[in-house]
């Protein structure tokens, strides 16, 4: 079977896939403040997307109550950077294939800056930082997919 990775991945062979635990749900914050975005560079030990150019993201934690998804992108962005937000939006979603067999829903929020000094948290970031849209499209550790979601934001950005 051919390997799926990233959003919006399937196996492009036919052949089916036998899942090893039920789906998971992860959010992405675009944080934007005056025409910049922050974003992560991933530490290079982990297991994935290692060293890549990303949004602050992560898993949905089970304890979460109330406005689950808001409460845990607001949360992975200032554990990830030190940066709070304000006001996160839903942008969109996405289901694929992840590198453990696990299907994953994906679901990325617009967060206004609110405030923080961006700081790496090193065990999961190497690197925090502003960058334009054009840095981000034409950095060569950039995915793909980070590019479509950034492409989405900037569309609703613009009204």
């Amino acid at each position: 079977m051919q390997e799926a990775s990233g959003p919006g991945s399937v196996p492009t062979d036919g052949s089916s896939v036998e899942l090893k635990h039920p789906f998971f749900v992860f959010v992405e914050g675009i944080v934007y403040l005056e025409n910049r975005f922050l974003m992560i560079r991933r530490a290079w030990n982990e297991p994935y997307l290692p060293g890549k150019i990303a949004f602050p993201a992560g898993k949905v934690e089970r304890e979460t109550l109330g406005n689950a998804l808001e409460q845990a992108v607001t949360r992975e962005i200032l554990e990830e950077t030190g940066v709070t937000v304000k006001a996160p939006r839903y942008l969109s979603s996405e289901s694929f294939l992840s590198s453990d067999r696990r299907w994953a829903i994906s679901v990325q929020f617009l967060c206004e800056y609110s405030s923080g000094i961006p700081t790496p948290q090193p065990e999961e970031v190497f690197e925090v930082m502003w960058m334009t849209s054009s840095e981000v499209y034409f950095h060569p550790d950039t995915p793909e997919w980070i590019k479509r979601t950034l492409e989405n934001a900037e569309k609703v950005l613009a009204g």
